[in-house]
């Protein structure tokens, strides 16, 4: 399945997390700190994080996916927003050694799509 450009309003690519989770390592003046998430999963996000992704073959070697995230984590009932994601299985490395962990591809925005940016 290939997404294709990124163009409906409703389907943003993963780098938007980055807003979310504070993705900023310096901090301009008057900015408000970054709070402890809370120790439970509140009622309101429990359908977010309830999601199972249904990764399908897309290019290749890729599989890609897309999952729902709330506009506004403070007031999730007002709406959400469609992500796409795409992931490489890892392989067995040269002479048979194990398989690596996982690596998250960010390349920042917003502009294009960050599927496509890592899927050729």
């Amino acid at each position: 399945m290939h997404l294709g450009p990124v163009r409906q309003p409703h389907l943003v690519h993963a780098a938007v997390l980055g807003r979310r989770f504070g993705a900023s390592a310096s901090r301009s003046a008057g900015a408000t700190p970054l709070q402890p998430l809370p120790e439970g999963t509140p009622a309101a996000l429990a359908p977010y994080y309830a999601q199972k992704l249904s990764w399908q073959p897309c290019d290749g070697e890729f599989e890609c996916a897309t999952f729902k995230v709330p506009l506004d984590y403070a007031a999730p009932s007002g709406g959400d927003l469609t992500l796409a994601a795409a992931r490489k299985p890892a392989t067995t490395r040269p002479g048979g050694r194990a398989k690596l962990g996982s690596l998250l591809l960010n390349p920042g925005g917003p502009g294009a799509s960050a599927v496509e940016y890592v899927v050729p």
